[in-house]
């Protein structure tokens, strides 16, 4: 394992803007009309990475830096440590920082709307933004890097130096994955049944045969609901092990970790 600095832009900046909204019913009831909001936000420690070494979605898997915390620049604290230097200078992101900018300032202004007029289309028809950068600051935030072989294949963890969050996954069994699966329905559907079976006779000797089919509809719907969160949650999960798993095995990220370990 070996720590790296990886090289930041942090821009404060004023964002206000003045926007003027069509809102269209979609059913007979829905509201229409026009719509016009003014707003500012202020944005500190806004990052954005100043090196192309990590595209913005492999830097987004390491989760978010505390960065009330940085301290001052201290040249101690790059022993150990490789540190890249920047490739992109501010100048160059400026044009990106502020389109994300743009982007986080309408999801602020539009969503109030869209949640107060739920049934209605809801379309910007004239914006006036103005965006002030008030300041940039130059930055190196901590990643540990960890690369091993598993049936002669590359891996490579990367982990937030500040919170330890990991970007990527170890690679899994397939075999004992799906049994671990099959094992959980198992033990999950004779308990179900165990208790169904139990409330089913709690209620058989006081309610109508009429009662009791409505009970039995409702243990099975519940016991299909089981299942279907039960799929739903291994398939989220599976996602995300897939994703972390080409995250360890990307070529970019192989070659960034190399490039550095030859150092």
């Amino acid at each position: 394992m070996r720590g790296i600095y990886i090289p930041f832009w942090l821009y404060d900046i004023d964002y206000t803007d003045r926007q003027y909204y069509s809102i269209t019913g979609q059913t007979a009831l829905a509201d229409s009309g026009y719509y016009y909001k003014n707003a500012t936000i202020h944005f500190k420690d806004f990052p954005i990475s100043a090196s192309t070494t990590l595209s913005d979605e492999e830097l987004r898997l390491l989760g978010k830096y505390y960065l009330e915390e940085m301290e001052a620049f201290n040249p101690g604290y790059l022993s150990g440590f490789y540190a890249d230097r920047y490739n992109i200078n501010y100048l160059q992101t400026k044009s990106d920082v502020l389109k994300k900018a743009e982007e986080i300032f309408d999801y602020e202004m539009q969503q109030p709307l869209e949640q107060k007029y739920q049934h209605s289309s809801i379309h910007v028809v004239r914006k006036s933004p103005i965006a002030q950068i008030k300041k940039i600051r130059y930055v190196l935030l901590p990643v540990w890097f960890m690369t091993f072989q598993y049936k002669n294949k590359p891996y490579t963890l990367l982990l937030n130096g500040q919170t330890g969050c990991a970007a990527g996954n170890l690679p899994i069994h397939k075999g004992k994955a799906a049994l671990m699966f099959l094992l959980s329905a198992i033990t999950v559907t004779p308990i179900f049944a165990f208790l169904s079976h139990y409330i089913y006779l709690a209620f058989a000797y006081e309610q109508s045969r009429a009662e009791l089919g409505i009970l039995s509809v409702v243990l099975i719907a519940v016991y299909a609901l089981i299942i279907f969160f039960g799929i739903c949650f291994g398939y989220i999960a599976t996602e995300s092990i897939i994703k972390g798993l080409n995250f360890s095995r990307s070529k970019n990220v192989q070659s960034f970790v190399k490039e550095r370990q030859d150092i």
